[in-house]
């Protein structure tokens, strides 16, 4: 449950971080930035209707396959909180300051040098946190994996609620421990990342 928990919410995490940065530097070039802000209405949708929305578009017909497949969990996190990296990386790329992309083009650099060579890099620490947010708000949740889970592919935020209802102890606590454990797994690289930056500036300036 541990692992699938956590190579799920990495992927969505990751889609929606890309996703979001696409869309948002598209309608911002395109002069369209209320519509990608318009899009944090669905944070509004309680998550049991993102399940049960999702249930009665995919179940049946030509969607039945995706529906009994764990892509269906990834949609339903998708759907919940690709606002929430919205938001975030509208924030990440609004700290870039124009003028760099400008100097960039007078220097002969196209729109995708420019895009990898000076936003990513500026905006990397807001586009990090948003993908942080989505990782851990989709390991954590509960009400739409709960009813989009297909059989046989259990995710780890709802067996920790179902043995809470059993009443099964030191499963309880293995489970929490874990669930923790995802969460914090991500911050490990981020942290020792950190660390061995701030190492290298001290030594190079003594």
């Amino acid at each position: 449950d541990a692992i699938r928990t956590v190579l799920l919410a990495c992927l969505a995490a990751t889609l929606a971080t890309v996703f979001a940065t696409a869309l948002v530097r598209l309608t911002c070039n395109a002069g369209w930035g209320t519509l990608a802000g318009g899009l944090g209405a669905g944070l509004a949708v309680p998550a049991p209707i993102v399940g049960l929305g999702l249930i009665t578009l995919w179940n049946g017909g030509w969607g039945t396959a995706l529906y009994h497949s764990v892509a269906i969990v990834l949609l339903a996190w998708l759907a919940r909180f690709f606002p929430i990296a919205i938001f975030l990386a509208q924030g990440a790329l609004a700290r870039v300051p124009r003028e760099l992309e400008s100097a960039a083009a007078l220097a002969g650099r196209g729109p995708f040098e420019r895009i990898f060579s000076v936003v990513l890099p500026n905006a990397a620490p807001g586009l990090v946190a948003a993908w942080l947010a989505t990782y851990i708000l989709s390991a954590t949740e509960f009400s739409a994996t709960l009813l989009a889970a297909p059989p046989g592919s259990p995710l780890l935020a709802p067996s920790v609620v179902n043995l809470m209802r059993r009443g099964q102890d030191s499963e309880i606590a293995a489970c929490q421990f874990l669930l923790l454990g995802v969460i914090a797994l991500p911050l490990v690289p981020l942290a020792l990342t950190m660390v061995f930056q701030s190492r290298a500036l001290f030594f190079g300036k003594r």
